[in-house]
C-alpha cells in the first residue's frame, strides 16, 4: 500500500483482546498515523467487532501506520463465524493505561468504508473517538492510600480549565492539586 503499513511486529501481543478465528478470507483497514485526532498510546490496542460484537480482528497499537486485518465469514461452515458482505465493522480502542474501553468512529475515510468486502482494503483518513469519551472524567489516584505523592489521571473531551482538589475521609478540603487550562485528552498531575 501507499502509507507502507506494517504489520505488528510479533513481541507485540495483544493482551486484552483475544486472537480472531482466521476464517479464509479477510479485508485490511489501514489506519495510518495522520488519522487520528488523538493517538492512542503504545501498546493500546485496536478490536473489530462484526454487527453481532463478534471479535473480527485485533491489534496492538505500535505508534506507526497500521494495518487492522479483519475476518470474513467462512462460507464452508454453516455457523457465522465472521463479517457478511457489506455487514458493518465496529472499532473499539482498549486503553491500557485506564483499562477502558471505548469506541471509534472513523469520520472519513481516504478509501473504502466500514462495510466489509472480500480482499478489500479501506483507509481511514479521520479517526476520533465516539461521544462516550465525551464526558469528564477522573480515574483511580495512584498510589492510594498514598503517603507523600500520588498520581491523579483524568481526561477532558475538550479544552477546559480543570479544578482538582484533596479532601480526607470526613469528606474535608484538604488541599487543591491544581486549577488550570488542559486541552483535550488525557492527562496526568501529581500531587505532594
Amino acid at each position: 500500500g501507499r502509507f507502507g503499513f506494517v504489520e505488528a511486529a510479533p513481541v507485540a501481543k495483544s493482551i486484552h483482546y483475544t486472537k480472531p478465528t482466521n476464517t479464509g478470507n479477510n479485508m485490511t483497514i489501514g489506519l495510518p498515523m495522520t488519522a487520528w485526532e488523538v493517538s492512542p498510546s503504545i501498546g493500546d490496542e485496536i478490536a473489530a467487532y462484526d454487527e453481532s460484537d463478534r471479535l473480527i480482528g485485533s491489534t496492538v497499537f505500535n505508534g506507526e501506520n497500521m494495518a487492522l486485518t479483519v475476518w470474513g465469514d467462512d462460507l464452508t461452515t454453516t455457523t457465522k463465524d465472521g463479517l457478511a458482505i457489506g455487514e458493518k465493522i465496529t472499532l473499539k480502542l482498549w486503553n491500557s493505561d485506564m483499562n477502558t474501553e471505548s469506541t471509534l468512529v472513523v469520520n472519513k475515510w481516504d478509501q473504502g468504508g466500514d462495510t466489509y468486502t472480500v480482499d478489500g482494503i479501506s483507509i481511514a483518513s479521520n479517526i476520533g473517538l465516539l461521544s462516550s469519551s465525551s464526558a469528564y472524567k477522573l480515574y483511580q489516584n495512584e498510589p492510594n492510600p498514598f503517603n507523600g505523592t500520588t498520581t491523579i489521571k483524568f481526561y477532558v473531551p475538550e479544552d477546559a480549565e480543570v479544578s482538582i482538589g484533596v479532601y480526607n475521609m470526613l469528606g474535608e478540603y484538604v488541599a487543591q492539586v491544581t486549577k488550570d487550562v488542559f486541552t483535550t485528552g488525557k492527562h496526568s498531575v501529581r500531587f505532594d
